[in-house]
Protein backbone atom coordinates (compact mmCIF):
# COMPACT_ATOMS: atom_id res chain seq x y z
CA UNK A 1 0.00 0.00 0.00
CA UNK A 2 0.96 3.59 -1.11
CA UNK A 3 -0.61 6.99 -0.55
CA UNK A 4 0.83 7.93 -4.15
CA UNK A 5 -1.24 10.87 -5.60
CA UNK A 6 0.89 10.89 -9.29
CA UNK A 7 1.87 8.03 -11.97
CA UNK A 8 4.95 9.08 -13.72
CA UNK A 9 5.26 6.85 -16.88
CA UNK A 10 8.10 7.37 -18.93
CA UNK A 11 8.41 5.62 -22.36
CA UNK A 12 11.25 4.97 -24.57
CA UNK A 13 10.15 3.26 -27.67
CA UNK A 14 12.64 1.16 -30.15
CA UNK A 15 11.81 -0.41 -33.48
CA UNK A 16 8.12 0.06 -33.31
CA UNK A 17 5.71 2.55 -31.76
CA UNK A 18 3.84 1.98 -28.66
CA UNK A 19 0.08 1.79 -27.76
CA UNK A 20 -1.42 2.48 -24.46
CA UNK A 21 -4.57 1.31 -24.12
CA UNK A 22 -4.99 1.89 -20.22
CA UNK A 23 -3.07 3.51 -17.15
CA UNK A 24 -4.97 3.30 -13.91
CA UNK A 25 -4.22 3.13 -10.09
CA UNK A 26 -6.03 1.18 -7.46
CA UNK A 27 -7.09 3.49 -4.21
CA UNK A 28 -7.12 1.42 -1.19
CA UNK A 29 -8.82 2.74 2.09
CA UNK A 30 -11.29 1.67 4.39
CA UNK A 31 -14.91 1.89 3.63
CA UNK A 32 -15.95 5.16 5.94
CA UNK A 33 -18.76 6.99 4.70
CA UNK A 34 -18.18 10.62 5.72
CA UNK A 35 -21.81 11.92 7.51
CA UNK A 36 -19.59 14.85 8.95
CA UNK A 37 -19.67 18.27 6.82
CA UNK A 38 -17.49 21.59 6.79
CA UNK A 39 -19.33 24.40 5.37
CA UNK A 40 -16.94 27.69 5.10
CA UNK A 41 -15.79 29.86 2.51
CA UNK A 42 -12.19 29.58 3.52
CA UNK A 43 -10.34 27.17 0.61
CA UNK A 44 -7.68 26.56 3.16
CA UNK A 45 -9.90 25.10 5.99
CA UNK A 46 -11.87 22.83 3.04
CA UNK A 47 -8.29 21.39 2.34
CA UNK A 48 -7.40 20.72 5.78
CA UNK A 49 -10.54 18.83 5.84
CA UNK A 50 -10.30 16.88 2.62
CA UNK A 51 -6.74 15.94 3.38
CA UNK A 52 -7.58 14.84 7.16
CA UNK A 53 -10.72 12.79 5.62
CA UNK A 54 -7.92 11.41 3.24
CA UNK A 55 -5.77 10.23 5.62
CA UNK A 56 -8.16 8.74 7.86
CA UNK A 57 -9.22 6.50 4.85
CA UNK A 58 -5.33 5.60 4.13
CA UNK A 59 -4.74 5.06 7.98
CA UNK A 60 -7.47 2.28 8.48
CA UNK A 61 -7.76 -1.52 6.78
CA UNK A 62 -8.63 -4.16 9.10
CA UNK A 63 -7.35 -1.83 11.55
CA UNK A 64 -6.29 1.27 11.88
CA UNK A 65 -3.06 2.45 11.20
CA UNK A 66 -0.36 4.58 12.44
CA UNK A 67 0.57 5.10 8.66
CA UNK A 68 0.06 2.78 5.48
CA UNK A 69 3.71 3.90 3.90
CA UNK A 70 5.69 2.69 6.86
CA UNK A 71 5.03 0.28 10.04
CA UNK A 72 0.70 -0.26 8.99
CA UNK A 73 0.56 -0.95 12.96
CA UNK A 74 -2.18 -0.35 15.27
CA UNK A 75 -0.53 1.82 18.11
CA UNK A 76 -2.95 2.30 20.69
CA UNK A 77 -2.06 6.68 21.47
CA UNK A 78 -2.52 7.38 17.72
CA UNK A 79 -5.80 5.06 17.58
CA UNK A 80 -7.21 6.50 20.70
CA UNK A 81 -7.25 10.10 18.61
CA UNK A 82 -7.68 7.78 15.28
CA UNK A 83 -10.96 5.99 16.91
CA UNK A 84 -12.36 9.94 18.02
CA UNK A 85 -12.18 11.25 14.60
CA UNK A 86 -13.89 7.64 13.20
CA UNK A 87 -16.73 8.12 15.57
CA UNK A 88 -17.35 11.99 14.66
CA UNK A 89 -16.84 12.07 11.37
CA UNK A 90 -18.97 8.67 10.92
CA UNK A 91 -20.85 7.60 13.94
CA UNK A 92 -19.50 4.12 13.06
CA UNK A 93 -18.56 2.38 16.05
CA UNK A 94 -17.64 -1.30 14.16
CA UNK A 95 -13.18 -0.38 13.99
CA UNK A 96 -13.53 1.41 17.48
CA UNK A 97 -14.78 -1.68 18.99
CA UNK A 98 -11.63 -3.97 16.81
CA UNK A 99 -9.43 -1.75 18.59
CA UNK A 100 -10.74 -2.45 22.01
CA UNK A 101 -11.03 -5.86 21.59
CA UNK A 102 -7.48 -6.16 19.85
CA UNK A 103 -5.94 -4.43 22.64
CA UNK A 104 -7.58 -6.68 25.30
CA UNK A 105 -6.24 -9.78 23.29
CA UNK A 106 -2.67 -8.13 23.65
CA UNK A 107 -2.41 -7.95 27.38
CA UNK A 108 0.07 -10.47 29.12
CA UNK A 109 0.03 -12.17 32.56
CA UNK A 110 0.38 -8.63 34.50
CA UNK A 111 -2.95 -7.67 33.13
CA UNK A 112 -1.46 -5.17 30.70
CA UNK A 113 -2.00 -4.48 26.98
CA UNK A 114 0.92 -4.08 24.65
CA UNK A 115 1.85 -1.13 22.94
CA UNK A 116 0.58 -2.07 19.59
CA UNK A 117 -1.68 -5.00 18.45
CA UNK A 118 -2.11 -7.10 15.82
CA UNK A 119 1.99 -7.28 15.50
CA UNK A 120 4.32 -9.87 15.51
CA UNK A 121 6.52 -8.36 17.59
CA UNK A 122 5.68 -7.51 20.97
CA UNK A 123 6.31 -3.87 22.24
CA UNK A 124 5.34 -2.43 25.31
CA UNK A 125 4.80 1.36 26.04
CA UNK A 126 3.39 1.23 29.20
CA UNK A 127 1.42 4.85 28.89
CA UNK A 128 -0.51 3.56 25.84
CA UNK A 129 -2.42 1.04 27.97
CA UNK A 130 -3.97 4.25 30.21
CA UNK A 131 -4.75 5.43 26.48
CA UNK A 132 -7.21 2.25 26.04
CA UNK A 133 -8.97 4.01 29.14
CA UNK A 134 -9.51 7.26 27.94
CA UNK A 135 -10.73 5.60 24.58
CA UNK A 136 -13.03 3.33 27.00
CA UNK A 137 -14.30 6.37 27.78
CA UNK A 138 -14.34 8.05 24.27
CA UNK A 139 -16.75 4.94 23.08
CA UNK A 140 -19.37 5.58 26.71
CA UNK A 141 -19.60 8.90 25.46
CA UNK A 142 -20.02 8.63 21.55
CA UNK A 143 -21.37 5.14 20.59
CA UNK A 144 -24.29 3.42 21.69
CA UNK A 145 -23.22 -0.51 23.17
CA UNK A 146 -23.61 -0.30 26.79
CA UNK A 147 -23.12 -4.50 26.80
CA UNK A 148 -19.59 -4.34 25.02
CA UNK A 149 -18.71 -1.40 26.94
CA UNK A 150 -19.45 -3.17 30.48
CA UNK A 151 -17.27 -6.29 29.08
CA UNK A 152 -14.26 -3.91 28.66
CA UNK A 153 -14.31 -2.44 32.39
CA UNK A 154 -12.26 -5.65 33.85
CA UNK A 155 -9.71 -4.47 30.96
CA UNK A 156 -9.97 -1.29 32.84
CA UNK A 157 -10.02 -2.56 35.83
CA UNK A 158 -6.43 -5.14 35.19
CA UNK A 159 -4.29 -1.79 33.91
CA UNK A 160 -4.95 0.12 36.63
CA UNK A 161 -3.89 -2.64 38.82
CA UNK A 162 -1.13 -2.98 37.17
CA UNK A 163 -0.27 0.52 37.52
CA UNK A 164 -0.93 0.32 41.06
CA UNK A 165 1.80 -2.04 41.89
CA UNK A 166 4.35 0.90 40.67
CA UNK A 167 3.16 3.71 42.58
CA UNK A 168 4.93 5.01 45.62
CA UNK A 169 2.61 5.92 48.77
CA UNK A 170 2.79 9.13 48.09
CA UNK A 171 0.63 7.66 44.63
CA UNK A 172 3.05 8.72 42.17
CA UNK A 173 4.94 6.16 39.78
CA UNK A 174 8.31 4.72 40.08
CA UNK A 175 10.05 2.48 38.50
CA UNK A 176 7.96 1.39 35.15
CA UNK A 177 9.21 -1.02 33.49
CA UNK A 178 8.87 -0.79 29.54
CA UNK A 179 9.29 2.16 27.11
CA UNK A 180 7.49 5.01 29.08
CA UNK A 181 6.81 6.85 25.71
CA UNK A 182 4.95 9.76 25.77
CA UNK A 183 5.63 12.14 22.85
CA UNK A 184 8.62 13.01 20.18
CA UNK A 185 10.27 16.03 21.90
CA UNK A 186 12.93 17.25 19.65
CA UNK A 187 16.29 19.01 20.98
CA UNK A 188 15.47 19.12 25.05
CA UNK A 189 17.90 17.47 27.27
CA UNK A 190 15.40 16.31 29.52
CA UNK A 191 13.39 13.99 27.01
CA UNK A 192 15.11 10.79 25.02
CA UNK A 193 13.27 8.33 22.91
CA UNK A 194 10.02 10.04 23.11
CA UNK A 195 10.67 10.12 27.46
CA UNK A 196 10.31 12.81 29.63
CA UNK A 197 12.80 11.50 32.21
CA UNK A 198 12.46 10.96 35.39
CA UNK A 199 13.74 13.07 38.44
CA UNK A 200 16.14 11.45 40.86
CA UNK A 201 13.69 10.06 42.78
CA UNK A 202 12.52 7.98 39.66
CA UNK A 203 8.84 10.08 39.35
CA UNK A 204 7.91 12.40 36.65
CA UNK A 205 5.04 14.57 36.27
CA UNK A 206 3.86 13.37 32.93
CA UNK A 207 3.75 9.80 34.16
CA UNK A 208 1.79 10.91 37.00
CA UNK A 209 -0.49 13.08 35.06
CA UNK A 210 -1.61 10.25 32.46
CA UNK A 211 -2.44 7.77 35.72
CA UNK A 212 -4.31 10.63 37.01
CA UNK A 213 -5.98 11.45 33.95
CA UNK A 214 -7.16 7.54 33.46
CA UNK A 215 -7.96 7.03 37.05
CA UNK A 216 -10.73 10.22 36.67
CA UNK A 217 -11.98 8.83 33.56
CA UNK A 218 -12.37 4.90 35.13
CA UNK A 219 -14.42 6.94 38.04
CA UNK A 220 -16.58 8.32 35.63
CA UNK A 221 -17.42 4.98 33.75
CA UNK A 222 -17.68 2.28 36.77
CA UNK A 223 -20.03 5.54 38.07
CA UNK A 224 -22.14 5.74 34.85
CA UNK A 225 -22.16 1.69 33.96
CA UNK A 226 -20.14 -0.47 36.75
CA UNK A 227 -19.72 -1.19 40.60
CA UNK A 228 -20.21 1.95 42.79
CA UNK A 229 -16.63 0.52 44.91
CA UNK A 230 -14.24 0.59 41.98
CA UNK A 231 -15.58 4.30 41.09
CA UNK A 232 -15.20 5.57 45.01
CA UNK A 233 -11.67 3.47 44.40
CA UNK A 234 -10.74 5.50 41.76
CA UNK A 235 -11.96 8.86 42.84
CA UNK A 236 -9.92 8.38 46.33
CA UNK A 237 -6.21 7.43 44.14
CA UNK A 238 -7.32 10.06 41.88
CA UNK A 239 -7.80 12.51 44.93
CA UNK A 240 -4.37 11.59 46.38
CA UNK A 241 -2.32 11.86 42.92
CA UNK A 242 -3.74 15.34 42.13
CA UNK A 243 -2.91 16.75 45.73
CA UNK A 244 0.87 14.87 45.06
CA UNK A 245 1.03 16.75 42.22
CA UNK A 246 0.13 19.90 43.10
CA UNK A 247 2.84 19.07 46.01
CA UNK A 248 6.09 17.72 44.56
CA UNK A 249 5.72 19.74 40.82
CA UNK A 250 3.54 22.96 41.08
CA UNK A 251 6.48 25.91 40.92
CA UNK A 252 4.89 29.06 42.52
CA UNK A 253 7.51 31.27 41.29
CA UNK A 254 7.01 30.48 37.05
CA UNK A 255 3.22 29.84 37.86
CA UNK A 256 3.67 26.09 35.84
CA UNK A 257 4.02 22.60 37.10
CA UNK A 258 7.48 21.27 36.40
CA UNK A 259 8.28 17.95 35.15
CA UNK A 260 10.22 16.68 38.27
CA UNK A 261 10.59 17.19 42.05
CA UNK A 262 13.87 19.21 41.03
CA UNK A 263 11.31 21.86 39.35
CA UNK A 264 13.94 23.17 36.59
CA UNK A 265 12.32 21.23 33.42
CA UNK A 266 9.29 22.20 31.73
CA UNK A 267 6.80 20.72 28.87
CA UNK A 268 3.35 21.90 27.28
CA UNK A 269 2.50 18.02 27.99
CA UNK A 270 2.93 18.18 31.90
CA UNK A 271 0.93 21.65 31.85
CA UNK A 272 -1.94 20.59 29.28
CA UNK A 273 -2.22 17.42 30.76
CA UNK A 274 -2.18 19.22 34.56
CA UNK A 275 -5.41 21.80 32.71
CA UNK A 276 -7.21 18.39 31.31
CA UNK A 277 -7.21 16.63 34.85
CA UNK A 278 -8.33 19.89 36.74
CA UNK A 279 -4.92 20.07 38.71
CA UNK A 280 -5.28 23.65 37.56
CA UNK A 281 -7.91 25.36 36.90
CA UNK A 282 -10.03 29.16 36.68
CA UNK A 283 -7.23 31.91 36.08
CA UNK A 284 -4.12 29.57 36.75
CA UNK A 285 -5.19 28.00 34.04
CA UNK A 286 -6.20 30.43 31.58
CA UNK A 287 -2.23 31.85 32.03
CA UNK A 288 -0.98 28.15 31.60
CA UNK A 289 -3.10 27.86 28.45
CA UNK A 290 -2.02 31.21 26.95
CA UNK A 291 1.90 30.93 27.79
CA UNK A 292 1.13 27.19 25.48
CA UNK A 293 -0.46 29.10 22.88
CA UNK A 294 2.50 31.76 22.58
CA UNK A 295 5.21 28.59 22.26
CA UNK A 296 6.90 29.72 25.77
CA UNK A 297 10.15 29.04 25.22
CA UNK A 298 10.47 27.06 29.03
CA UNK A 299 7.97 24.85 27.64
CA UNK A 300 9.06 21.76 25.86
CA UNK A 301 6.92 21.71 22.69
CA UNK A 302 4.34 19.35 21.89
CA UNK A 303 4.73 17.31 18.39
CA UNK A 304 1.30 17.18 16.00
CA UNK A 305 0.65 13.76 17.56
CA UNK A 306 0.31 15.32 21.09
CA UNK A 307 -1.18 19.10 20.12
CA UNK A 308 -4.52 16.79 20.13
CA UNK A 309 -4.40 17.35 24.34
CA UNK A 310 -2.40 20.66 24.09
CA UNK A 311 -5.54 21.75 22.03
CA UNK A 312 -7.76 19.90 24.03
CA UNK A 313 -6.68 21.70 27.34
CA UNK A 314 -6.39 25.46 25.53
CA UNK A 315 -9.66 25.00 24.99
CA UNK A 316 -10.63 23.84 28.45
CA UNK A 317 -8.84 26.80 29.57
CA UNK A 318 -11.15 29.20 27.35
CA UNK A 319 -9.26 29.71 24.74
CA UNK A 320 -11.14 27.78 22.38
CA UNK A 321 -12.25 30.64 19.89
CA UNK A 322 -8.59 30.25 18.93
CA UNK A 323 -8.29 27.65 17.23
CA UNK A 324 -8.27 27.84 13.53
CA UNK A 325 -4.76 30.49 14.50
CA UNK A 326 -3.68 26.65 16.01
CA UNK A 327 -3.58 25.17 12.89
CA UNK A 328 -0.18 26.32 11.45
CA UNK A 329 1.67 22.87 11.12
CA UNK A 330 -1.77 21.47 9.12
CA UNK A 331 -1.64 24.85 6.58
CA UNK A 332 2.62 23.81 6.45
CA UNK A 333 1.31 20.43 5.29
CA UNK A 334 -0.79 21.64 2.40
CA UNK A 335 2.36 23.68 1.01
CA UNK A 336 4.23 20.24 1.03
Amino acid sequence: WRTYRYIVLTVKTAGTPLTLNDLYGTFTGYPFLLKASLNTKDNELLQIFNVGWRTARLCAIETYMDCPFYEQLQYFGDSRIQALITLYMTGDDTLVRQLLNAADWSRNADGVIQSRYPASIEQWIQPYALHYIYTLHDYMMYANDTTFLKSKLNVERTILDYFNRYQTADGRVKDLPGWNFTDWVDNQANWRAGVDLPGSDGCNAVMDLQLLYAYQMAADLENRLGMKAYADLYRQRAAQLKETIIRKYWRSNKELFADRTDKEVFSQHTNALAILTGTVDGDKALAIAQRIEAGDSLLAPASIYFKFYTHEAMTKAGLGNHYLSWLGIWRDYLKL
